[in-house]
C-alpha cells in the first residue's frame, strides 16, 4: 500500500514541475520547483531511497534561496 501512496505523491510533485515551467515570473518558478522537490523528498522518503531523497532535499534548498535572491 505505502507504494502506490508514494507513486500518487510522486505524481503530485511531477505535476507541480510540469507547472513551473508554465510561469512567467522567475520568483513563481523557484518557489514551485521548491515544492516540488520537497514532494520528492516525501516520494523517495516513503520509497526508501536515502539517497535521492537527501538529492530533492538540497534542491529544495537550492529553491528556497532562488526564491528569496533579489
Amino acid at each position: 500500500m505505502t507504494f502506490y501512496i508514494a507513486q500518487a505523491v510522486g505524481f503530485v510533485g511531477m505535476t507541480l514541475a510540469f507547472i513551473s515551467f508554465q510561469q512567467n515570473k522567475r520568483e513563481r518558478i523557484a518557489f514551485l520547483q521548491m515544492l516540488s522537490s520537497l514532494v520528492w523528498t516525501l516520494h523517495f522518503g516513503l520509497l526508501g531511497a536515502y539517497s535521492g531523497m537527501a538529492m530533492n532535499l538540497i534542491g529544495a534548498a537550492r529553491g528556497f534561496v532562488y526564491s528569496k535572491k533579489g
